[in-house]
């Protein structure tokens, strides 16, 4: 789920509201990729077991990939290392049954996911000075 936004004049993401700039006017747009009518923005964990109380949990493994325009998600993925100890691959793991066609991994790129193009106007009209697609990412840093 990628979920944008920016300021406006006024509150919402009507047609009539304008981009600002004002960053002290609290006033914005937020959109998200989620459909709730659908499952395509839903990953599969596990299934819930509703009985076991707070542990009906398993411990799983969360991998998020940013790369320039495009964003990945995986659940519990399929990690492979060189003799060095680095990673060189990250794939899905196997859809298990249980899944109901929900993936366990899920892949955004910029041009085809309208609510990331959606910030593309704000970003150029109000930070036009630092026009980086990919802020905060396209500084190195270490976490």
């Amino acid at each position: 789920n990628i979920v944008a936004g920016y300021g406006t004049s006024d509150l919402g993401c009507t047609p009539e509201v304008q981009i600002s700039c004002n960053s002290c006017q609290p006033t914005y747009c937020t959109s998200t990729t989620m459909n709730n009518e659908s499952h395509a923005d839903r990953y599969f964990v596990e299934p819930t077991n509703c009985t076991a109380g707070d542990t009906s949990w398993e411990e799983h493994t969360f991998v998020l990939n940013w790369q320039p325009n495009e964003l990945t998600t995986w659940i519990d993925p399929v990690m492979s290392w060189d003799a060095k100890g680095n990673l060189v691959k990250v794939e899905p793991k196997a859809e298990p049954a249980s899944a109901n066609d929900r993936p366990t991994w899920k892949m955004y790129r910029r041009q085809s996911t309208p609510t990331w193009l959606a910030v593309d106007d704000y970003m150029q009209q109000c930070f036009s000075e630092q026009p980086a697609a990919d802020a905060p990412f396209d500084i190195g840093f270490k976490i």
